[in-house]
């Protein structure tokens, strides 16, 4: 069960990260009032 809650957690930090990454380098407003909108 442990493993499993760090594969979670490791996975949503990835995915923050690259939402949060993504908008500096291209910067779309689309998906910049998606990633806002989802957290």
């Amino acid at each position: 069960m442990v493993p499993l809650f760090i594969l979670l957690v490791s996975r949503a930090a990835l995915v923050s990260g690259v939402l949060h990454f993504i908008p500096q380098a291209s910067s779309p407003p689309k998906l910049d009032c998606c990633s806002t909108t989802q957290f």
